[in-house]
């Protein structure tokens, strides 16, 4: 197994460990990389298909089927170098077939991820966690548990979900009678045709209404009919009325106009 943890450095729990079927690097993006994916052909795949007559003096060749991560198409570098020294073939997934052809994200990833959730979750509500003096806020869990959970989580896959993913992903050697590599075109036409024949039969159930009802649905189409009548019919153009005279008269007017009154009233 190998696990990239994402970090600058290798911690120094990680060197002093004792020695386990992991091999733990580190990724200042946590992501693969070419240098990862050839130390994981060395440490891993080739001792596992050396037992079944594989490796660089076996006489079989070994299928590494991979999804289409930048790390695994570097044309040229340390990882294809590696799979040509050991007598492996690469082969990479197409793109959007990840999730129908790849073994691990269709079986294993599942239950594996589970399990992993599993044990961080419960040594977050009973694990031992330590404190930081200062802040007061809990210390993330060390490396070495960190392992040891992906180990119990790798356990709990069992080797029966990994053969029926084989033959759920189309890998055997029969995959059977429902494997089609691409539809025939007159099974295509049938059932297009099937399918819009099922569109023209649907029925658009409406529940009845009162009397009442129907009249007033019967109104609101008039109004609405008469009202597009309208909206078609040519608008006539407005006739230009000549603007009214100010009928506001002088200041020296209203001064004779109050004089007059002032008069009338001494009288």
């Amino acid at each position: 197994m190998q696990i990239i943890f994402r970090r600058k450095t290798v911690p120094d729990e990680l060197n002093e460990r004792p020695d386990d079927d992991i091999d733990a690097w580190v990724a200042e993006n946590g992501n693969t990389t070419d240098e990862t994916m050839a130390d994981l052909v060395e440490s891993a795949i080739v001792p596992h298909i050396v037992m079944y007559g594989g490796g660089p003096d076996g006489k079989q060749r070994a299928l590494f089927i991979l999804d289409g991560a930048g790390s695994h198409k570097v044309v040229g570098g340390l990882f294809f170098a590696a799979c040509a020294r050991n007598n492996i073939d690469v082969a990479i997934i197409p793109a959007s077939c990840t999730d129908e052809i790849q073994l691990m994200d269709v079986v294993v990833n599942a239950k594996f991820k589970n399990s992993l959730y599993y044990k961080w979750a419960m040594w977050m509500m009973n694990g031992p966690r330590k404190v930081q003096s200062k802040s007061g806020n809990y210390v993330a869990a060390d490396f070495t548990t960190i392992l040891s959970w992906c180990t119990y989580a790798w356990d709990s896959v069992k080797t029966e979900t990994i053969v029926s993913g084989v033959e759920k992903c189309y890998m055997s050697s029969n995959p059977g009678k429902e494997f089609e590599v691409e539809p025939e075109p007159e099974k295509m036409k049938i059932e297009d045709e099937a399918k819009a024949k099922k569109e023209k039969k649907k029925i658009q159930v409406r529940k009845s209404k009162s009397p009442a009802e129907m009249k007033r649905l019967k109104i609101k189409k008039e109004r609405a009919r008469k009202r597009l009548e309208r909206a078609k019919k040519p608008k006539k153009p407005k006739k230009a009325t000549p603007k009214k005279q100010n009928r506001r008269t002088t200041p020296k007017k209203r001064m004779v106009r109050r004089r007059k009154t002032q008069r009338k009233k001494k009288k």
